[in-house]
C-alpha cells in the first residue's frame, strides 16, 4: 500500500494525527492484510491505525505490554520503528521485536502467539530482511544473489507466511526482487538451487501476477467507485465476490 492508495478519502474530525502515519498504514497493510481479503475500506484502515498508535508509546503503555509478553505489542513496536511513526526509524530495532515473536529467547516472557500473529510476524520479518538487502552495497550483484543472507531469509519467511495462508503485498515484493535480480544476472530465480525450493511463494506469486494483469485491463472491476473511499481490491466484481462487495457497500459511507 502506498500513500496514494489512501489519499482520496476524508478523515473525520477528531481523528488522532501522527507524523509518518501513512508509512505506518502502508506497512500495516502490506505485512498483515491478505491481498484477496483487504479491509472493508481504506478509511477503516486509517481509523484502525490511528487508534492503535494513540493507544500508548514505547516508553509507557506499549512498552509495558511488551514486557508482559504481548506478541501483538511487539509487532506494533516493529511497525513503529520500521515506519518512524512515534518511534525512531530503526530496522534493527524493528527486527528485534519481530524476532521476539518468531524466536523467543530464554528469560523473555513472550506469550505464544496465535497462528494469525505468527504469520504476520513472518511477513514482517520478510519485509524487514528485504529492506536490509535493498540497503546492501552488493545489491544487483552476483554476490547478492548467491550469498546475501538477508535476501535468503526474506524468501524463507515470505514462503512460510504464504504457506500459512497470508498472501500480502510484502511477500510478493520479495518474490519480485528475486525474479528481477535473477533476470539481471541471467539466473533462474524461481527454479535455481538457491530460491527454487520456495514453491508456496512462487505459486502464489503466479496467481498474483495474473490478477494484476486483469486489474490493468479492467480497473473499474477492482476498485470502489466512490471517490472518498480509496479501496482497491484483488477481488473483482464477480459472482464469487458478491458478498464481499455488498459488505463493503454497507460500510462505504462518506464521512
Amino acid at each position: 500500500m502506498t500513500p496514494e492508495r489512501h489519499a482520496l478519502y476524508q478523515v473525520p474530525p477528531g481523528t488522532p494525527h501522527f507524523d509518518k502515519l501513512d508509512a505506518y498504514m502502508t506497512l500495516k497493510e502490506d505485512s498483515s492484510h491478505d491481498v484477496y481479503t483487504r479491509p472493508s475500506s481504506a478509511l477503516a484502515l486509517h481509523l484502525e491505525c490511528a487508534q492503535r498508535v494513540s493507544g500508548g508509546c514505547l516508553d509507557c503503555e506499549l512498552g509495558n505490554r511488551i514486557r508482559e509478553g504481548d506478541a501483538e505489542a511487539c509487532l506494533d513496536a516493529a511497525l513503529r520503528h520500521m515506519s518512524g511513526c512515534e518511534a525512531p526509524y530503526s530496522p534493527e530495532d524493528a527486527l528485534h521485536y519481530v524476532e521476539l515473536v518468531l524466536d523467543p529467547q530464554p528469560g523473555v516472557p513472550i506469550v505464544p502467539p496465535s497462528e494469525e500473529l505468527y504469520r504476520r510476524a513472518l511477513a514482517l520479518s520478510a519485509m524487514l530482511h528485504h529492506e536490509v538487502h535493498l540497503c546492501s552495497r552488493h545489491i544487483g550483484t552476483m554476490r547478492a544473489y548467491r550469498k546475501d543472507a538477508a535476501l535468503l531469509r526474506a524468501a524463507q519467511d515470505a514462503d512460510a507466511a504464504v504457506a500459512r495462508g497470508l498472501r500480502c503485498e510484502g511477500v510478493f515484493r520479495v518474490a519480485a526482487t528475486i525474479l528481477a535480480l535473477g533476470e539481471l544476472l541471467h539466473q533462474d530465480g524461481r527454479g535455481g538451487a538457491r530460491f527454487g525450493c520456495f514453491e508456496a511463494l512462487w505459486t502464489a506469486h503466479d496467481e498474483y501476477r495474473r490478477v494484476k494483469e486483469r486489474q490493468k485491463q479492467m480497473p473499474h472491476r477492482y476498485q470502489c467507485a466512490a471517490a472518498f473511499c480509496g479501496l482497491h481490491t484483488m477481488k473483482g466484481r464477480s459472482s464469487g465476490s458478491v458478498r464481499d462487495w455488498a459488505r463493503h457497500k454497507s460500510v462505504c459511507v462518506k464521512p
